[in-house]
């Protein structure tokens, strides 16, 4: 098991306890009892993530989706709290 993400300043600010996006998805990730804290809790074989907003691999913003890209440095993201 690697470290956890970690929380840049805005996160912290707001309070998330995880770095990645509310609207970050993927088949692995729904499945799971718990926040992800790690890439890999969202990432199986097959890489695929969506944006639930938009239902697509792009966010809001026209931007790829993913757990190294969906972060707080992004216009639409918004904490896991």
């Amino acid at each position: 098991m690697s470290n956890p993400a970690p929380l840049d300043d805005r996160a912290n600010e707001v309070g998330a306890i995880t770095p990645y996006c509310a609207s970050l998805a993927s088949k692995k990730y729904l499945l799971r009892a718990k926040v992800a804290l790690e890439d890999s809790d969202y990432l199986d074989a097959s890489c695929h993530c969506w944006c639930q907003k938009t239902r697509s691999a792009l966010g809001p913003d026209r931007d790829v989706v993913g757990p190294a890209d969906c972060r707080s440095d992004r216009t639409c993201w918004e904490p896991i709290r």
